[in-house]
């Protein structure tokens, strides 16, 4: 087992109002080279489970973590130093987020940018051919894309430096943050073409985050569904798509538009009674 995570409690506290309890007594595992899919709308906790994983949220007394999360094998993350998360992150469990345009410095170059984060996590001596290799293997030209800003990229080039920057650290486990929430139909079916082929290839195992459960087909091998900041459904993509048992994964697979009924109105989440 690659990741384990129990019992997991994430509270934000203010001297306004009572905490907000984000995300609630979550357990779930991840194995060696298996995609696990994240569903659920926005607000549910997808990404503030997925930050905690290396304690990216905001430090105490702001927010409060609580459980266990025990990566390859290794001590429980939540009692771990700065100096011993930052091996983890990036070299252990890397990120794409949802929006490359914001992620990416928009001062420093593509090359750079991504030399840099091999240059912490992998140093290796040929540092430029490193990079090189790994914009060829996001579909990027790396005579035309070393040395090129974010702003000269389109979202989907973006992504994919997103990709090869995440990649090229050699993670045990890539957290795909909503990586296709910017993009259009066509470009977001790359992206995924792209994540599949790179998970085979390296052998990563991947944490995907969306709320569309129409891209996890044929992608993810098993499906969590979140909501109100609980899980409120596990299985395999075919048990979550072809027989939802909860009412709330049943409301987003009817949210989902199909051409065979297309004279029928869409329900929506408030149609259901979730709990």
């Amino acid at each position: 087992m690659l990741l384990s995570v129990k019992d997991l409690c994430i509270h934000f506290h203010s001297h306004l109002d009572k905490p907000v309890k984000a995300v609630k007594h979550v357990n779930f595992e991840l194995n060696e080279g298996e995609v696990l899919a994240v569903v659920g709308e926005s607000g549910s906790g997808k990404s503030v489970t997925a930050l905690s994983l290396t304690r990216l949220l905001p430090p105490a007394p702001q927010c409060t973590l609580s459980g266990e999360l025990h990566f390859n094998g290794g001590g429980n993350l939540l009692t771990f130093s700065e100096r011993q998360l930052q091996k983890i992150r990036g070299g252990g469990i890397a990120y794409i987020f949802q929006n490359a345009s914001t992620a990416l410095n928009p001062a420093l170059t593509i090359g750079f940018q991504i030399a840099e984060a091999i240059r912490l996590h992998a140093p290796v001596s040929a540092t430029k051919a490193k990079v090189f290799e790994w914009l060829k293997k996001v579909g990027l030209d790396p005579e035309r894309h070393y040395g090129a800003y974010p702003f000269q990229l389109s979202g989907g080039m973006q992504q994919r430096a997103m990709i090869a920057m995440a990649l090229a650290c050699a993670p045990k486990i890539l957290v795909a943050d909503e990586p296709t929430t910017a993009l259009d139909v066509t470009l977001q079916n790359q992206i995924i073409q792209l994540l599949k082929m790179l998970q085979k290839s390296e052998g990563v195992a991947i944490i995907f985050i969306t709320h569309n459960l129409s891209l996890i087909k044929g992608f993810a091998d098993r499906a969590m569904v979140m909501y109100n900041g609980e899980v409120v459904e596990q299985g395999t993509s075919e048990q979550i798509l072809g027989t939802p048992q909860h009412p709330y994964t049943q409301a987003l697979i009817q949210c989902i538009p199909s051409l065979e009924h297309a004279e029928q109105r869409l329900k929506t989440i408030e149609d259901y009674q979730i709990l």
